[in-house]
């Protein structure tokens, strides 16, 4: 045997495998476990392709002969070469072991250990290859590839503190070596410790001046260590390096929009779209700040090309929504966001934009289920709890939407809309008082408004009480809005030998009535995009001598600017005429019956009384007035065209005390959310409540304005909701010959409609208290003659009164300039304000 061994061997020398074989074979015949002759036919089926089996077999060598060195290092050969490096390198270490200095082992062993790290970290085995390079290192420590590797694998592995140390010691092994530098500044950036990367980073780049990954990477370290204009250079010094290199403009962008600089962030994001028009975050990020820039098409445009590109992008779908709908596209907008809340079903401001459209396209209770579940997904978001309770406004529900905007101001108390709103809806509450309702705006004049004293400066105008003054409109309203019919017949009456006009308009969506108000002025000035300083600086600038604020605390609403104080005399009127609070805006129009004399004291501003609190000119198309409907049906009709969100609980138990006072009559509501049929429903169920049959009840959606106005036609007596009373839609009744009951309230919105009524002597049809107003209304429905006789006479009436002769009230508005002017100038003088 020893002989066929021998023979075997020589064959398989010479390359002569299978007579090599063949006798291997026959040795293993006689002595199946022989372990030489297994080993060498291992090694003939390895060499011969057949490598599993001979791996096999040459572990049955070592098995019978674990000591026999040479077994492991042919064993361990094979599996190095057939890219088994772990195992390689395992056979390798007890050949090692067995027989110290073992010269193919000695060399291979480091090889296949660096083989096997390297594998792993192709395979992302991230720990195990950095596990397999620190073995390397302490095989070969001088290794400068083994130690670079572990820290890079250690850095991917989430271990930034060894990849760190790594790092440095890949540096200190080669100071010139770019990449350790760059790699000791990324596990830094890991650490939370971006002015030590930015170092690192730094040196990488002046050892390799040519690579833009440095520079960006140095300028993302600069932006997170708060270094924002050496940011800044580094971005574009990486852009400027490799032009096609897309990161650092992206990364500049953010800079840009972070420092408020959008415009320049618009232009960064149009260069990357040159290099890749398709590149989806770019066009999403572009659309975003077009759309805060105003510019809707253009928003819509870059919005539907990134949706386009990539339909499943949510936030390019949250964005061409937002565009879409500020275009008045609501049924678009719907769609797209719909598609946004299937992306992302359990994120809240994909699922809350749908329900802000779902809002505005009249289906309250849809939206406030929508807005319920985004509260639940989200908790701690300050504008879910905000859209909310802009839904429960809606709903008629102001208890719940107050609540709602307070949870909000808990979550931001810097948030600004939030607290403008809730202002707005406790206009909405029966049981608040004026007192009430003032404490509240001095809360937001506290946190938002007087901190920006500071930024005020002297102002440079001409002291001259007699001069031509600059009157400055300020207003997101200049279109077709209930608050520009008040204030509108006022600019088209100036006297512009006496006043110079500005608008500052923050119109999202011009339409007729925008042109009239724009042709009505001197200068137009657009403030889309525009923040409040920068709109307080076009003010001051402008050189306007008083400035009106014509929104309040109404969306669109530029408080902020005022509290800037850009304009030596500041006031507001019109908009939301029920209390400022902000201190720097001194004065707010009204009349003794809104805010009585005896209630001045406790109101921040100083009241400016005109003929009426609020004027109105009808529009030239009115329809006329016709006959009561109650001379024909012998049935009265009340009615309210009012918004449905003022009808109040407290309302509609008092309009069923009506109902119930006056069996036969009916009840007309028209609004547009009685399109929807759930809300039909609710206002049906929420009257009966109040012992009004459905029969009795006449429920009309929304329709064109002279269609609205038309409607007049179907009612006999108008009913005014409480607490916030009507105002324009006040008198519209009026001027379509309805006259309006009205209750005298507590609190300034609740007089809006008493004030009206009092100013075209309608004092009869104002009310106390609740018994008194359902006495009024039994004895005026019990009065078909004076109804009909007030009906025909009301509207020529109108017209020759304060409230209706708009170049009477304009004079008065102009004369309440004037005054506040020559006192400023007074006091100007004395103080040198």
């Amino acid at each position: 045997m020893p002989n066929t061994l021998s023979t075997a061997l020589q064959h398989h020398l010479a390359g002569r495998f299978g007579e090599a074989e063949a006798l291997y074979r026959r040795v293993l015949d006689k002595t199946p476990e022989q372990p030489d002759a297994l080993h060498l036919l291992g090694m003939v089926h390895a060499q011969t392709g057949r490598v599993e089996p001979g791996v096999a077999m040459i572990r049955r060598a070592i098995a019978r002969n674990p000591r026999a060195s040479d077994y492991h290092v042919n064993l361990a050969n094979i599996l190095l070469a057939t890219g088994r490096p772990g195992e390689a390198a395992a056979a390798y270490r007890t050949a090692l072991t067995l027989k110290p200095g073992e010269p193919t082992a000695g060399t291979n062993f480091p090889k296949a250990v660096m083989a096997e790290a390297d594998r792993r970290f192709d395979a992302d085995d991230l720990a195990g290859a950095a596990s397999w390079y620190r073995l390397f290192a302490l095989l070969q420590p001088d290794s400068l590839d083994a130690v670079f590797n572990r820290a890079v694998a250690l850095r991917r592995a989430g271990r930034a503190e060894e990849a760190h140390t790594a790092a440095a010691r890949a540096a200190a092994l080669q100071p010139r070596l770019s990449r350790a530098h760059a790699e000791a500044g990324m596990a830094l950036n890991d650490l939370g410790r971006p002015g030590a990367a930015a170092k690192c980073f730094g040196h990488a780049v002046r050892l390799e001046p040519g690579n833009a990954e440095f520079r960006n990477a140095l300028g993302a370290a600069l932006l997170a260590d708060g270094r924002v204009e050496a940011a800044d250079a580094a971005f574009r010094e990486a852009a400027a390096v490799a032009p096609d290199y897309l990161t650092p403009h992206l990364n500049r962008g953010v800079l840009l929009i972070r420092a408020g600089r959008n415009a320049e962030a618009i232009g960064v994001y149009r260069r990357v779209l040159v290099h890749d028009p398709a590149h989806t975050a770019a066009l999403s990020s572009l659309s975003a700040l077009l759309l805060g820039a105003g510019r809707y098409d253009e928003a819509m445009a870059a919005g539907l090309r990134a949706v386009v590109t990539d339909s499943e992008d949510a936030d390019a779908c949250i964005n061409l929504g937002a565009a879409l709908q500020a275009k008045d596209k609501l049924a678009a907008a719907e769609e797209v966001f719909h598609l946004a809340a299937r992306l992302r079903a359990d994120e809240a401001a994909a699922v809350g934009n749908l329900g802000t459209v779902v809002l505005l396209r009249g289906r309250v209770a849809e939206s406030v289920a929508l807005l319920q579940r985004t509260a639940a997904l989200q908790p701690d978001r300050a504008e879910t709890w905000s859209n909310l309770g802009g839904a429960m406004r809606e709903q008629g529900n102001p208890a719940a939407s107050i609540a709602a905007y307070r949870r909000a101001l808990r979550i931001n108390p810097g948030y600004v809309d939030a607290h403008s709103n809730l202002i707005f809806v406790l206009d909405f509450d029966t049981a608040l008082t004026t007192a009430d309702h003032m404490e509240e705006r001095r809360r937001f004049d506290a946190q938002h408004a007087l901190p920006l004293a500071a930024e005020a400066l002297p102002h440079a105008n001409v002291r001259d009480g007699e001069r031509r003054l600059r009157v400055g409109y300020v207003s997101a309203d200049f279109r077709r809005h209930s608050a520009a019919f008040a204030f509108l017949p006022v600019l088209k009456r100036h006297d512009h030998a006496r006043f110079e006009v500005f608008c500052y308009s923050g119109v999202v969506r011009e339409d007729d009535m925008t042109a009239e108000c724009r042709a009505a002025a001197d200068v137009w000035c657009d403030t889309l995009g525009m923040d409040d300083a920068a709109l307080a600086g076009r003010i001051r600038a402008d050189g306007i001598d008083v400035l009106v604020d014509l929104s309040g605390h109404s969306l669109g609403n530029r408080l902020l600017a005022f509290a800037r104080r850009p304009a030596p005399v500041q006031l507001s009127a019109w908009g939301h005429p029920h209390g400022i609070g902000v201190t720097a805006i001194a004065h707010i129009v009204s009349d003794p019956v809104c805010i009585p004399y005896g209630e001045r004291p406790i109101v921040p501003q100083a009241v400016v009384d005109l003929p009426c609190i609020i004027g109105y000119e009808a529009p030239h198309d009115a329809p006329p007035v016709v006959a009561p409907p109650a001379v024909a049906s012998g049935v009265v009709t009340f009615g309210c065209l009012n918004r449905l969100s003022k009808l109040t609980e407290d309302t509609l138990a008092l309009w069923g005390r009506v109902l119930a006072a006056v069996p036969d009559a009916r009840l007309l509501l028209k609004d547009k959310p009685l399109n929807d049929p759930s809300e039909r429903r609710r206002i049906l169920a929420a009257l009966a409540r109040h012992g009004v049959a459905e029969e009795r009840v006449v429920l009309l959606g929304g329709s064109s304005h002279i269609e609205h106005l038309a409607a007049y036609g179907r009612v006999d007596i108008a009913l005014d909701p409480f607490p916030l009373n009507g105002g324009i839609s006040t008198q519209e009744a009026l001027w379509m010959g309805v006259p309006v009951l009205a209750l005298r309230g507590r609190t300034p919105p609740s007089r809006v409609s008493a004030a009206i009524d009092t100013a075209l002597g309608l004092a009869d049809w104002v009310a106390e208290d609740w018994d008194d107003y359902v006495a009024v209304a039994r004895a005026k429905a019990a009065d078909m003659a004076a109804l009909a006789d007030l009906r025909a006479r009301l509207r020529p009436h109108f017209a020759a009164s304060p409230v209706g002769d708009m170049a009477q009230y304009t004079r008065a508005v102009e004369d309440a300039y004037r005054a506040l002017w020559r006192q400023w100038c007074g006091q100007s003088a004395v103080t040198g304000a």
